[in-house]
């Protein structure tokens, strides 16, 4: 898995501005995705995840953080090196966010895998 890049900065608030339409756009599908049982498609979704939550202009939202956060602490203990490593450039890249850092220290051993 390669690192979290965004090729097409411009398309970022075209998937922010879906929450217009749908308040559970552009997050819980993607949060859904992240329970899935193909590697691809879980770490794929987390590093979507990734980009647009750590291109948000307002503070995040507890209800897509949290559910985010969580697989990211599993990925960081799973015997996988690649989920490992998605895992920790996903939290490299939120953790630049105050509300990101506050919520990652609240989780038990997130930072000790």
């Amino acid at each position: 898995m390669t690192r979290v890049s965004v090729d097409h900065d411009e398309r970022i608030p075209l998937f922010a501005r879906t929450v217009q339409s749908d308040p559970d756009l552009p997050y819980a599908p993607l949060i859904r995705t992240l329970e899935a049982q193909d590697d691809f498609v879980q770490l794929t979704s987390a590093q979507i995840l990734t980009v647009l939550l750590s291109s948000e202009s307002t503070p995040l939202q507890h209800q897509h953080l949290q559910p985010f956060l969580k697989v990211l602490s599993s990925l960081v203990q799973s015997q996988s090196q690649n989920k490992r490593d998605v895992a920790v450039q996903c939290l490299e890249y939120l953790l630049a966010r105050p509300e990101c850092r506050r919520a990652v220290w609240a989780i038990p051993g997130i930072l000790a895998g």
